[in-house]
């Protein structure tokens, strides 16, 4: 009987994660959507993933400094598309 409980519990938990799963994944393709729509808003979102990765920087190096050994700005290359500038990451 117990194992049969413990049966249940997995079964219920592994229901739970996909149903999450599913949520983020309609999450994901709306805001994909919202993006294609609205190049700024990649963009935006470009800047705020450097904001957020930039209190790492310090333990990565000095981006700025081009002898730094983990010379994180030699990855980024700023571009320009149609009036909106972006950036694009090489290597990725």
């Amino acid at each position: 009987m117990a194992k049969q409980a413990e049966a249940e519990r997995e079964k219920r938990a592994k229901v739970i994660a996909a149903e999450g799963e599913l949520l983020a994944s309609v999450k994901l393709a709306e805001t994909a959507d919202i993006m294609a729509k609205h190049p700024i808003a990649l963009q935006l979102r470009n800047l705020q993933t450097m904001a957020e990765i930039s209190v790492d920087l310090p333990a990565l190096g000095n981006p700025t400094n081009p002898t730094s050994a983990n010379n994180f700005s030699s990855k980024i290359s700023w571009c320009s598309s149609p009036g909106v500038p972006g950036v694009a990451v090489r290597g990725a």
